[in-house]
This record gives C-alpha cells, structure tokens and sequence, in this order.
C-alpha cells in the first residue's frame, strides 16, 4: 500500500504536474527543482480531515487521486488566466460527504452520509519571478449534495469543479 503511494509520488515528482503530501508535519514540496509544477498540492494531516476516503480508501491512498484530479482540473484555467505563474493550495480539511464509487471505480458517485461537500485550504499563487501576487484561506462548499443518478468521469469530480470555478473567478490586483 505504502509502496504504490510512494511510486505514484515519485512518479507525479518525474513528471513535475503534480504531488503528494500526506505527513502531517511540514508539506512536503511537490516538484522538482528544475521543472516547477503549475499546481502543486499539499495535504495538513489528510488523516484528521472530516471525510478523504474515496472509493473507501484510506487518506494516505485518496491523496494522490484527489491531487491527480484537482491538478488536471485547475492546469488548463492556470495556463489561460496566469501563464507562468505557480499556484500553490494546501489543503486544511475535506469533506466527501460520504460518497462510494459504485459498480466501476470512479464512474458513479452515490451519497451514503448526505450532505455537501466541501474543502478547506489556503492559498498561494505567485507570479514568474517568485512573488505572491494572491493569497489567502477558503471553505468552498458544493451547492448541492451528491444525486445518485448524476454520473462523475472521475471520483472527485464536484471537487475539481469547484476548484476551477473558484480559480477562475479569483481576483487578482
């Protein structure tokens, strides 16, 4: 188990798009030295956060989904509105509400607790040259909870909408 987390990290730092951090110390940074990621996320104690199983998961195991998933959602709204530029989220808390993939993983998202989602995390985003132009903390809560007849291409589909929604309104002196 801990194997297959840490060669998907490692693979994620290769690559440079994405990350992992499960330790709930300090985060652990998300790309290499000479390939700065666009995204890059790190998780405060995923372990205590309110709800971060997906697919019943544990948090050491949902982490890299979750990152895989918001990263590929936010890159293309990064490349258009801030080309260049390094957003930096750290996760605080995460609420899944409850959800269960059924039949085939990551295809059909069925509430088992109800509720909303929701996400808690700071934020930085810095321009080319290193310097934070955007920062600050946000709760992002999913308008609606889960039907379970609405079909996801991915298990957190709701989350990474809500990421990107967020990211393409945010403001920017």
């Amino acid at each position: 188990m801990k194997l297959r987390l840490y060669a998907i990290c490692g693979l994620g730092i290769l690559m440079g798009t994405f990350g992992c951090a499960t330790r709930s110390e300090q985060p652990v940074s998300n790309a290499a030295p000479s390939a700065p990621a666009v995204v890059r996320i790190d998780f405060v104690n995923p372990g205590g956060f309110t709800d971060f199983r997906i697919n019943g998961r544990d948090a050491q195991r949902s982490s890299p989904i979750f990152t895989r998933d918001v990263s590929s959602a936010l890159r293309p709204v990064m490349a258009r509105r801030f080309p260049g530029h390094t957003l930096n989220l750290r996760y605080t808390d995460i609420n899944l509400s409850g959800r269960t993939t059924s039949g085939s993983p990551g295809v059909k998202v069925v509430p088992t607790r109800g509720g909303r989602s929701w996400l808690a995390f700071n934020y930085v985003l810095q321009n080319p040259s290193g310097r934070t132009i955007a920062s600050g903390s946000r709760r992002l809560v999913a308008r609606e909870p889960v039907s379970p007849s609405q079909n996801r291409a991915r298990p957190v589909q709701i989350e990474a909408d809500l990421m990107r929604t967020w990211l393409q309104g945010l403001r920017v002196p």
